[in-house]
């Protein structure tokens, strides 16, 4: 299986892959190199993701697309929002309350990615550390990237 996942892999930037092929070439991502998307590789995306199914197929989202500055001063916002204490107002209710088998995955997948970090579980500050790291998205492309299911970002984007 191990193979066929690194194949696969390989195969990433073909966008006719196979369904099998892309389900083992998925994975997480945290860093990226600075470097820009080029625009069509951007609107090849978009238009895949246009496909993706939704409910009684109306996909109900919107796309943002930050560069440059102002991409600059929406992740200064969402920093300093996050590190004052600023409660997250999510597009969409997160209940977060895990039961049984659920909680033991969420909380065994959080120890391994904060010990791959050197965080450990009572290091508060470290925690607030690697959350601030990913509202600041190092190592990332010059774009950020926003799908919004309501009118949430709309009113946060006239009001920045």
């Amino acid at each position: 299986m191990k193979n066929e996942r690194e194949a696969a892999k390989s195969n990433v930037a073909d966008p006719d892959m196979g369904l099998i092929d892309s389900i083992y070439a998925r994975h997480s991502v945290r860093g990226y190199l600075d470097k820009e998307v080029p625009q069509e590789v951007m609107n090849r995306i978009f238009e895949i993701a246009h496909q993706s199914p939704s409910n009684c197929n109306v996909q109900p989202w919107k796309v943002y697309v930050a560069s440059g500055e102002l991409k600059n001063r929406l992740k200064k916002q969402m920093v300093e929002a996050t590190a004052g204490g600023v409660k997250p107002n999510p597009d969409y209710p997160y209940r977060g309350d895990f039961a049984d088998e659920y909680r033991t995955r969420q909380v065994d997948c959080a120890v391994a990615l904060y010990s791959k970090m050197g965080i450990g579980r009572g290091d508060k500050e470290g925690r607030m550390r690697a959350v601030l790291r990913n509202f600041r998205v190092l190592r990332c492309t010059p774009h950020r990237v926003s799908w919004d299911a309501s009118q949430t970002l709309d009113r946060q984007l006239r009001s920045t």
